[in-house]
């Protein structure tokens, strides 16, 4: 994986699918949704507040997935 000039990763990718990967992205969006403020119990999708029903539904239909990283190494100009 590279950032920018010069600043690499070695990492090892675990793709995180099937029966809990709706789940899992509504907890990915949960975090990266923090400071945007979404009314209780929505998520944004789309640039709309979506219900967590709605949001699984939809995680589920377009057979969302998330990527894990794990750094193994971290070298260049950082």
């Amino acid at each position: 994986m590279i950032f920018g000039c010069g600043e690499f990763l070695d990492t090892t990718v675990t793709i995180l699918a099937g029966a809990g990967a709706a789940e899992l992205n509504r907890r990915l969006f949960t975090v990266m949704q923090a400071g945007m403020n979404p009314p209780p119990g929505t998520l944004f999708w789309e640039g709309q507040p979506r219900t967590t029903d709605e949001f699984l539904q939809i995680m589920t239909d377009e057979r969302r997935l998330v990527y894990e990283f794990e750094v193994i190494r971290g070298y260049g100009m950082f």
